[in-house]
């Protein structure tokens, strides 16, 4: 048996050798692992200068074609069979060091999800956020977007707002814009602006009425909800603006906001830090409710326990503990129920249709793990280049990715 393992995959590694590649650099050896694998992608070259990164290979049965010379990416592995047993022991479908097959090691700055090396496809980004069809993001030059599909990003703003010099930090989106906070000194409030999701340019929308950052932005139903922190704890709370613009007014008193979000005519937040009255927790407020600063919101059952990491659906929420525990509790307000559980404390959370995205790092190497709502076992699909990544957000077919480094990548999921 041992023999015919080595027949077999001596016979792969001449395949891959004598097979063309368009890509620029040399395919590395096929993988032992598969049945049908070609050789890896070509080249992974670094990118000139600018945001743009070029997307990723393909990956044609028989050897894999090279990155796409916009900025330069990394090629993809070829398609192959399972991952099965290998003889250098690794997981090939995540593991940087031996993505697709072994030995071959991703290039510096990228990522390995499905046997592919994965490069960024947008640089110095600062904040994601998405809709129905597009993931946006605002970079040191630029609000772009692209389709949740995959694409090349589009540049929809190329200037920052009049009398700015950047695009700030944070950024919301409902049905028709997008929306951010600029904070341009520590002794002014920061502006609110709106711009077309197709683009145009952002206009000034309000200013907010204490001086501090705005680390959470979301918008639903022509209200733009934001979360300040201040000095004056009488100040603390989450403030809303109409979308059209207006005078922000504080909705709810509450301190210690570490995630916010919205659905189904509900605000969304959690609470890890605690605060004056309110303590650990994910909170829920309708957005029909009038202005009240006496603590007028709603505890989920269960959430006590919450490390801070929330994402929402339409119907639930899904949180963790520092324990590693994942679980939902369902926005009516019925029982939380665990789904499932991890070694390391996830710090941030994505949710689609089916399924939770999670962070896990240690030893400053991180992955993304995938955990069906329904319960069960996480898979690691993904391990990222650098430290605890930014944000995650889950798209058609694939799972986005803030790095540390402000370096953004699609992770492919099939």
């Amino acid at each position: 048996m041992g023999a015919r393992v080595l027949e077999v995959s001596f016979a792969f590694w001449l395949i891959a050798c004598g097979s063309s590649s368009s890509g620029g650099g040399e395919n590395p050896p096929a993988t032992t692992a598969g049945t049908s694998g070609g050789g890896a992608g070509g080249g992974s070259a670094t990118g000139g200068g600018g945001e743009l990164a070029g997307a990723s290979g393909s990956a044609p049965s028989g050897g894999g074609s090279g990155g796409n010379a916009l900025g330069g990416s990394a090629g993809s592995s070829g398609s192959s069979g399972s991952a099965g047993a290998n003889a250098c022991g690794a997981d090939l479908a995540v593991d940087i060091a031996n993505c697709g097959t072994c030995g071959h090691a991703c290039a510096s700055g990228t990522a390995c999800a499905q046997g592919q090396c994965v490069a960024p496809i947008l640089k110095v980004v600062s904040a994601i956020a998405r809709d129905d069809q597009y993931l946006y993001a605002i970079a040191s030059t630029g609000f772009f977007r692209m389709p949740l599909s995959g694409g090349t990003p589009e540049s929809l703003v190329a200037s920052p707002p009049s009398g700015t010099t950047s695009f700030g930090s944070v950024l919301a989106v409902d049905e028709a814009n997008a929306y951010i906070a600029i904070l341009t000194s520590d002794k002014l409030p920061p502006n609110l602006y709106s711009a077309p999701k197709t683009g145009g340019s952002f206009a000034a929308l309000a200013t907010a009425k204490i001086a501090s950052d705005i680390p959470h932005l979301t918008a639903m139903a022509g209200t733009l909800y934001y979360w300040q922190d201040d000095q004056n704890a009488s100040d603390w709370g989450i403030y809303r603006v109409p979308t059209a613009g207006g005078v922000p007014e504080l909705w709810e008193h509450v301190a210690g906001v570490t995630e916010l979000g919205s659905a189904s005519d509900t605000v969304v937040w959690s609470i890890y830090y605690g605060g004056p009255v309110t303590g650990l927790g994910v909170y829920t407020k309708a957005s029909s409710s009038a202005v009240d600063l006496n603590f007028n919101f709603n505890l989920l059952p269960g959430t006590a326990l919450t490390n801070g990491a929330l994402a929402v659906d339409a119907s639930a929420a899904y949180w963790s503990t520092v324990s590693g525990t994942v679980s939902t509790s369902p926005l009516n307000g019925d029982p939380a129920s665990a789904i499932g559980a991890d070694a390391s404390e996830p710090s941030l959370l994505a949710v689609d249709d089916t399924d939770v995205y999670y962070d896990t790092c240690a030893s400053q190497a991180c992955s993304v793990k995938r955990l069906a709502k329904t319960g069960g076992a996480a898979t690691t699909f993904a391990n990222l280049p650098a430290a605890t990544p930014k944000q995650i957000v889950a798209g058609e077919g694939g799972v986005y990715v803030l790095g540390f480094s402000s370096d953004l990548y699609r992770l492919p999921l099939n």
